[in-house]
């Protein structure tokens, strides 16, 4: 069965360059990227495929919403490549928990797996972002199995405790992963 891997957060998080990690950490596996850009050129695509990465792009429009049967399509064409894994990236305002309506689908449920929804968050810019879209950052932290502080190494470390903080009250029962990106085994 494949494995579906959604890489969520705001927008400028980090979700490329941790995809970029996860791929080097999954060099065995047959995997396919799925990028949802909201605007009509998807600059993070070419950033992956030149990880030799075969890379699908939705663009113009949100999969929450307008794109959400070509998500639908799109991972039906990937299964057919027998993949081992698909990791999706979704638009920076992307509602998490909308993506749970494509595994209502019995044949779709069958054949793909929903394995981990990390959240990349930015410590830099969380507490600006939690104030001015509190509905997207509340989603995407709550829908989470794991959440993953970036640019942590660019904050103080009582800042850093306070996202921490933040993100154990918002989505208690998941890992709070908040240590420099160069620091985090290839396991992450």
């Amino acid at each position: 069965m494949t494995r579906l891997d959604v890489i969520s957060g705001f927008l400028g998080a980090g979700k490329t360059t941790f995809i970029l990690r996860l791929i080097q950490a999954l060099k065995n596996e047959k995997i396919a990227i799925i990028e949802n850009e909201y605007g009509r050129v998807g600059i993070d695509g070419d950033i992956v495929r030149t990880a030799g990465m075969d890379v699908y792009e939705l663009t113009n429009g949100c999969i929450c919403c307008s794109l959400k049967n070509d998500l639908r399509h799109t991972l039906e064409t990937i299964l057919e490549r027998q993949v081992d894994r698909v990791v999706f990236e979704p638009s920076g305002i992307f509602v998490l928990s909308e993506l749970l309506d494509l595994f209502k689908d019995p044949g779709l449920r069958s054949r793909c797996a929903l394995n981990a929804v990390v959240t990349v968050v930015d410590a830099t810019n969380f507490f600006t972002h939690l104030d001015r879209y509190p509905g997207f950052i509340k989603d995407q932290i709550q829908g989470a199995s794991v959440l993953i502080v970036s640019k942590s190494q660019l904050v103080d470390a009582r800042v850093l405790r306070e996202i921490e903080d933040h993100l154990c009250r918002l989505n208690p029962m998941v890992p709070v992963w908040s240590k420099p990106w160069d620091e985090l085994s290839d396991h992450v």
